[in-house]
């Protein structure tokens, strides 16, 4: 026999859990939607900066002038297995970037100069040439 509190204790338990499962699945909708967005971005080049410039909205530390820090382990195979695209192209997008003076990479963390990157994005220059 459970008594009338132990069963009001495992459905307000059971609420919890089916709201929290909810609110989970809607935030991994929301994911990979904008994952669906993101990989829908024709060029190689755009996609990067445009990921690059999501994680520098979700933890980006801003510094001196322009630049902003961002501050996760990220490496050329992490962010080729995001995007879909071969390592040596994220590799060779990541050098033509740095060239451009767009990404400086700061042990083990990427430092973006955005006004370098919207010229990017906005179609200024084109790394891959």
């Amino acid at each position: 026999v459970i008594s009338g509190r132990d069963v009001r204790l495992l459905v307000e338990d059971n609420a919890s859990f089916v709201k929290n499962a909810l609110r989970i699945s809607d935030m991994q909708g929301d994911l990979y939607f904008n994952r669906i967005t993101l990989l829908a971005i024709p060029q190689s080049q755009s996609r990067l900066l445009t990921l690059l410039l999501g994680f520098v909205a979700v933890c980006g530390r801003r510094r001196a002038d322009d630049t902003v820090t961002i501050e996760l382990d990220l490496t050329h195979q992490i962010l080729s297995e995001i995007l879909h695209l071969n390592r040596v192209t994220v590799s060779r997008l990541m050098s033509n970037f740095a060239n451009a003076g767009a990404v400086e990479k700061m042990g083990r963390y990427y430092v973006l100069n955005l006004s370098v990157v919207e010229i990017l994005l906005d179609g200024g220059t084109n790394c891959t040439e």
